[in-house]
């Protein structure tokens, strides 16, 4: 246990038995010790009580005798003495903390630290036992140096001031032998017995940044985080358990009957992480399908209208401006915009495209890549690395990345402004022609699978990002892809979305790419983007999955020979189009 102060418990002996008040007061002067007087002054009854605390008695004894005390002791083997003023304070020939005085009021309790508790003598050259209360036991007991001890004498909590010359373990017992200066003899220890052993608070070691010491959590209050985030969950799941049966979806709340509590909760945890309005919109959308609509398909159709405000260049001049005095200046603007921490960047990493699934090791390569050369090659100083950097990726890469930025110093970007973000997921449905039944990897999972490009939308919603960049006075926001021809935070791209006030600036390259984008919003044209988001339209891509079904009160593993399922997904191209003004769209044309 962590060093701490504990409050002893005091044995009032106003609860003496009357026959043994005559002997005490025909007793002697001299220190005797309750075991090994001639005198049987403890009765049965007293001597089991253990615990028991110093404390003055006075009462029916004449003025000539002694204080009697009793000192705490932890079993009934450890001695209880009788003494006066004199003998204790020959013991304790070190000076004296009066519990009345200033000083303890100011020390006392705070200024004071409880290591130990001595418990008895042990051998015969005034060795000591300290039973001990601490996590440093061997700084306490066997380093020489100054200690402190407590103990009540005539009502009065006295501390004095002792040299420890040294200490070990004795395994056996559980306990510590340490030694004092002045303190040589069995009957000189035998008056410690019973004191608390203390040091001052200062002289307490720093502990980790999460560790406590147990007396500074005293007075504060406890709340279990277990329960409470529990509590928490059932909140949350009773609502949608409800929209689930009106949906029928019953069927995904039958694990959170059967089978282990952290499975349940895995399923519950689940189930309330379902966007189940953008669910419904999903399914109802692909029931009356609607072809794909790209953002390539978007500017041949508008090719007329988009021809004004288009400007096509070499994709080198991204990233080195070279060229004529006018686009100099659309650099330095982007360059300003960049050190005033003006615009943002959103950078979208997924495993799948439309061809293949690209392993993780490649996508970090390609990522550690991009912000190296955004480092090396676009050298525009510090400050340009200030900007809210937010990265969208799958649960199954998310770690890596984090891990990634963190080895790499953040590739010079602020910390407390680079976000990770899981992008959205959708239940996987069957594609049985009754019904759009969610299908099951186990009776505890739910089969998932992100949403496309579209779903960023979604994510950022869900994390609050938008308020968080307005907050930040962001005025434009770069929504990219990993990909090789990315413009990644180029100051040409920013200063031209500037210079033409432009509510999307969408990059675009000879050959046709639909996994790869590169977008520029002003800050009010995502907000309309990110309200109008639950209208975009949905495809339903057919795929083949082994899931588990309740058939007759048994969960039964159904591996399909063919297609069964559909995945529900979104391009970012159907998000753009429907709150845009084409007057405020630009094109960026590059070219090879």
């Amino acid at each position: 246990m962590p060093e701490s102060l504990f409050t002893q418990r005091c044995f009032s002996l106003k609860g003496v038995h009357p026959m043994l008040r005559p002997s005490l007061i025909s007793c002697p002067c001299t220190p005797l010790s309750f075991l090994s007087s001639s005198w049987s002054f403890l009765p049965r009854t007293l001597a089991a009580v253990e615990n028991l605390s110093a404390t003055t008695f006075q009462e029916n004894l004449h003025a000539t005798h002694s204080d009697l005390f009793f000192y705490q002791r932890s079993s009934v083997t450890t001695p209880l003495f009788v003494s006066g003023r004199q003998s204790i304070e020959e013991v304790f020939s070190g000076s004296w903390v009066d519990g009345d005085a200033e000083t303890e009021a100011q020390m006392g309790v705070s200024g004071f630290i409880e290591v130990g508790y001595i418990s008895g003598v042990h051998g015969l050259k005034g060795e000591l036992r300290v039973k001990p209360n601490t996590e440093f036991p061997e700084l306490r007991f066997c380093t020489p140096g100054t200690r402190w001890l407590k103990a009540c004498i005539f009502g009065k909590e006295r501390i004095s001031e002792m040299h420890l010359t040294g200490g070990r373990s004795h395994a056996g017992l559980k306990s510590w032998i340490i030694s004092f200066k002045g303190i040589e003899t069995v009957d000189q220890a035998k008056q410690i017995v019973g004191s608390t052993l203390l040091i001052k608070e200062e002289d307490r070691p720093e502990l980790e940044e999460d560790a406590f010491y147990t007396h500074d959590l005293v007075g504060m209050r406890v709340i279990l985080k277990e329960w409470k985030q529990r509590k928490k969950l059932q909140q949350q799941l009773t609502p949608v358990k409800k929209k689930l049966h009106e949906i029928g979806q019953s069927h995904v709340l039958h694990g959170l009957s059967i089978g282990e509590k952290p499975q349940k909760t895995i399923l519950a945890k689940q189930i309330v992480d379902i966007n189940l309005r953008l669910f419904q919109h999903a399914v109802q959308s692909i029931e009356t399908p609607s072809g794909r609509f790209s953002l390539y398909d978007f500017v041949d159709d508008n090719s007329n209208l988009l021809l004004k405000n288009a400007l096509r260049i070499p994709y080198s001049y991204l990233l080195d401006c070279a060229y004529s005095e006018k686009n100099d200046e659309l650099h330095d603007e982007g360059l300003q915009l960049l050190k005033n921490s003006k615009v943002a960047i959103i950078l979208v990493i997924n495993n799948e495209n439309s061809t293949r699934v690209v392993s993780k090791e490649t996508l970090l390569s390609k990522l550690q890549q991009l912000l190296l050369d955004y480092q090396r090659v676009l050298k525009f100083g510090e400050k340009c690395l200030e900007i809210p950097l937010i990265i969208v990726t799958s649960k199954y890469l998310l770690a890596s990345c984090e891990k990634l930025f963190s080895e790499n110093d953040y590739f010079m970007f602020n910390p407390q402004k680079v976000l990770f973000i899981e992008e959205t997921k959708l239940p996987i449905i069957s594609n049985s022609a009754e019904s759009n039944r969610i299908l099951m990897k186990s009776s505890w999972e739910i089969l998932q699978s992100p949403i496309g490009s579209g779903g960023t939308f979604d994510s950022l919603s869900s994390h609050k990002a938008l308020d968080l960049l307005q907050r930040m006075g962001v005025e434009y926001v770069q929504l990219c892809s990993l990909s090789a021809r990315c413009a990644f935070g180029s100051p040409f791209f920013f200063g031209l979305a500037c210079s033409r006030r432009a509510d999307l600036a969408l990059k675009i390259l000879d050959r046709n790419e639909e996994d790869d984008y590169d977008i520029i919003f002003s800050i009010g044209q995502l907000s309309k983007t990110f309200k109008h988001f639950e209208t975009i339209p949905f495809q339903a891509v057919p795929e083949q999955h082994r899931h588990v079904e309740q058939i007759d009160g048994e969960w039964l593993e159904l591996d399909p020979t063919m297609p069964n399922s559909y995945r529900l997904h979104c391009s970012i191209d159907s998000s753009l189009f429907n709150s845009c003004n084409m007057d405020k769209v630009f094109i960026l044309h590059v070219s090879e």
